[in-house]
């Protein structure tokens, strides 16, 4: 079945625990070779939802990074289509 975007890849979300910026956030199933389609940072009272994906990357298996905002204490929702 195609997803929003037309494409028979499928996509994955999760909501982490944040870390320092430029330190590994660990995402478990995120593959290297994967697309983020979208990166939050989420506070830890739920007030504050903010868009970080154009400072996230995929470093390695299973890990990404901001390169500028810590989210130490906070959470981050990441979603990421599967490579093909």
């Amino acid at each position: 079945m195609p997803t929003l975007d037309g494409s028979n890849k499928p996509s994955t979300c999760t909501i982490v625990p944040g870390a320092a910026a430029v330190t590994d956030i660990a995402v478990p199933g995120i593959p290297s070779d994967a697309s983020l389609i979208m990166v939050h940072h989420i506070t830890a009272n739920l007030v504050t939802n903010v868009d970080v994906t154009s400072e996230a990357s995929i470093t390695d298996n299973g890990i990404i990074r901001l390169t500028t905002t810590t989210t130490t204490g906070d959470f981050v929702a990441v979603t990421w289509q599967m490579p093909a």
